[in-house]
């Protein structure tokens, strides 16, 4: 009976030990995800700024604003998200991801504009065009952020090829006592003998 509860607290204190290492971890990228939304909302704002000076004539201008603004405020939003450490993960992708294609949306509405399809265009917009990469740069980096802190939080085993989903499972050629668990890129064994 004791051999089972000290394997028990064995269990949970590995357990308990894997947490808090993988939360550790995430604070990393959730630190480098709030500096890039930070980033991202000054490049938008500075978008608005540039749409003032080169797109106000235009009838693309409010669209313009309103896209740069709505852009701005998502990044605000995430910025938000990312102080949390207890943040879905899902909803920071589902964001990016309407934040992408935001983002590329505006990019089609400046080149159409910049084509003249919604009157002129005051003075060289192609620092405009620079601010637009960087806004699209910046997305995507904080798209790979998310997928990094997702693969990292999230618990696999594999065995011989094959991957579960399961945090726990059998360990080959060891029936019935031996366990392995894999959090981000380490591996934790151990064994447990009648």
């Amino acid at each position: 009976m004791t051999s089972l509860l000290s394997k028990s607290t064995l269990l949970a204190t590995v357990v308990a030990l894997s947490s808090l290492a993988s939360q550790t971890a995430s604070a990393g990228h959730g630190d480098e995800l709030i500096h890039l939304s930070h980033d991202l909302e000054e490049v938008a704002s500075g978008l608005q700024t540039e749409f003032q000076a080169h797109y106000s004539h235009t009838t693309a201008y409010r669209h313009l604003l309103a896209d740069a603004a709505g852009i701005q405020s998502r990044a605000e939003h995430i910025h938000r998200l990312a102080h949390d450490p207890r943040v879905s993960l899902h909803h920071l992708e589902a964001d990016l991801q309407q934040l992408d294609e935001l983002s590329h949306h505006l990019h089609d509405l400046v080149d159409r504009t910049d084509a003249g399809y919604y009157g002129h265009v005051h003075g060289h917009t192609g620092h405009v065009h620079e601010l637009m990469a960087s806004v699209t740069s910046v997305i995507h980096t904080m798209e790979r952020e998310v997928f990094a802190m997702q693969r990292y939080q999230t618990p696999s085993c594999e065995f011989g090829g094959h991957t579960s989903a399961s945090p726990y499972q059998q360990a080959p050629g060891y029936h019935g006592y031996g366990r392995q668990m894999n959090f981000g890129g380490g591996n934790i064994r151990f064994f447990f003998r009648p």
